[in-house]
């Protein structure tokens, strides 16, 4: 565990436990499911937003396109002779805890009718994403709260500080350190991966939704300098990729793009996946 000053302890199971049932949603694979709609787009499945029967909540379901094996000299936790274990369940279920800033991963299935594919179920975040927020507002000549840039500031450098540290913030500028966590990289943190989610009114702060890192398809492990999930988004590359690709020509632009496409100009398109 660190010795920084502000790290009071390590977490203990007790805080664990309470963080994974707030993170659980009642969700529950063997439900019976209702689809509600689907998002164009996406890169690495078919994703669609489904209903469950019997607790009538909202859950995200994607699809994932197969990807085979090509080097039996490469293949991860998870991985068959011939195909890929999906790279953000391998992140999310093997390598990662709950944490209330990072998107909910409740289950990995394999489909049994197409060899290679996986249904990935998570949590549905009401709100959309950053960037159909920040479109919104713009489109409508609204000015974005400061208090809700300030919100976003906060949440996602706690989210950042729990991938790169394995660091929980306990209040008053204090945090604790999870026992043997490894160190993440998120690799492709903009707007689109960003998500808004509504809680009920008496966790809200200051009426403002919770905000959320998702899509871990193109994360990695910080010491995994064979890493083949590649780049994420170009024009967002951070000063995390120096650590898996060398020390390139790219700028401290990860964060900073994100808050300044939101502040100061709408994106070219409304990006919903």
């Amino acid at each position: 565990m660190s010795s920084h000053a502000n790290i009071v302890g390590t977490t203990t199971a007790a805080q664990l436990a309470s963080i994974t049932e707030a993170q659980n949603f009642d969700f529950n694979e063997s439900d019976n499911f209702t689809w509600m709609e689907a998002f164009d787009g996406a890169t690495e499945g078919e994703v669609q937003v489904l209903e469950s029967g019997r607790s009538e909540k909202l859950y995200v379901c994607k699809h994932t396109f197969s990807r085979p094996i090509t080097d039996p000299r490469d293949m991860k936790d998870g991985d068959t002779a011939t195909d890929r274990y999906p790279v953000e369940a391998r992140i999310l279920l093997k390598h990662l805890k709950p944490h209330s800033c990072i998107i909910s991963l409740f289950a990995c299935s394999p489909d049994p009718a197409e060899r290679g594919r996986y249904k990935l179920w998570m949590q549905y975040c009401s709100g959309g994403d950053l960037v159909g927020q920040a479109w919104a507002s713009k489109n409508r000549r609204l000015v974005i709260p400061e208090q809700f840039v300030l919100q976003v500031a906060i949440q996602i450098s706690e989210a950042l500080a729990y991938l790169h540290h394995g660091l929980r913030h306990v209040g008053d500028g204090k945090y604790t350190q999870d026992a043997g966590h490894e160190a993440v990289i998120h690799g492709d943190v903009k707007g689109d991966n960003i998500f808004l989610r509504w809680q009920k009114s008496a966790d809200r702060i200051g009426n403002m939704p919770d905000v959320v890192l998702g899509d871990f398809g193109a994360a990695k492990l910080a010491n995994d300098r064979n890493s083949m999930t590649g780049m994420g988004t170009p024009g967002y590359h951070s000063p995390e990729d120096r650590a898996v690709y060398g020390n390139r020509d790219w700028n401290d632009r990860s964060n900073r793009a994100v808050f300044i496409e939101m502040i100061s100009r709408p994106p070219s398109t409304p990006r919903l996946d």
